[in-house]
């Protein structure tokens, strides 16, 4: 994980608060399982004298799978992903010995017989680009819902975002509008989408999601087991505005 898709995974509120306790990180340790996956554990140090044993699990290529910390805002894995864990991740990012590159993974992923295409839930315009004009043949989607009108500008085959599923309309419309050149005309929606994405990100974007997914009756929970989501952890004004939000964006979409 780099520092934006920590951002991204945090929320906002919460990855401004693991940017403070980065330095109290101590005794961190490292396992890898055969799978691959990265067991990562440490003690963190909250604002008192307290340790909180924090842990993580991420995938060979970086990915998060899931996390814990004793700490009462987590509690083992049952709550929401907390500063200390955040801390713990950022810290892991700025270990150079343990960064992988990006590039040569994707692209090896690629070169696998059978692999007709791949989902880049990265930032990098320029990976996404070289991506593309390497692999043709290849199916490429952007991952980040922000990479939406970008990754289609840059090449991608379309985008696989978690906002979809409240905006179907939305992204079927400026998908065409994009495939078809008019780029102009979804400037002032993708504005809007960007304002509406920076209120629910500092929620934690699975809170907010939820929360939204439930109000809209589309399901009752969309993410499995460790998130730990349960009702009201968005402010009821918060979810109203960011109701409101939905309501315009579609509008939008319907007028494009």
């Amino acid at each position: 994980m780099d520092r934006e898709e920590i951002r991204y995974l945090l929320g906002s509120t919460i990855y401004a608060r693991a940017k403070a306790y980065e330095n109290r990180v101590q005794d961190l340790e490292c396992e890898t399982a055969e799978n691959g996956v990265r067991h990562l554990s440490a003690d963190v140090r909250g604002s008192g004298r307290n340790l909180y044993r924090t842990q993580a699990w991420l995938r060979q290529n970086g990915s998060f799978v899931s996390a814990s910390c004793t700490c009462s805002f987590n509690e083992n894995g049952e709550g929401p992903c907390c500063k200390h864990i955040g801390a713990l991740l950022l810290h892991e990012v700025d270990e150079p010995e343990e960064k992988t590159e990006s590039k040569p993974e994707k692209k090896a992923l690629l070169d696998i017989p059978g692999v007709a295409g791949i989902k880049m839930s990265d930032w990098n315009i320029f990976l996404l680009r070289s991506v593309v004009l390497e692999y043709p043949e290849k199916v490429v989607y952007s991952g980040f819902d922000e990479m939406l009108v970008p990754g289609l500008l840059y090449g991608a085959d379309g985008c696989i975002g978690t906002w979809a599923n409240l905006l179907p309309d939305l992204y079927a419309k400026v998908y065409a509008r994009v495939r078809a050149g008019g780029t102009d005309a979804v400037k002032p929606v993708m504005d809007e989408f960007t304002a509406f994405l920076a209120v629910g990100w500092n929620y934690g974007i699975i809170d907010t999601f939820e929360e939204l997914m439930r109000a809209r009756g589309y399901a009752g929970r969309c993410f499995r087991r460790p998130s730990a989501w349960e009702p009201g952890k968005v402010e009821p004004a918060v979810l109203a505005d960011l109701l409101a939000r939905l309501q315009r964006l579609e509008d939008m979409a319907a007028a494009l």
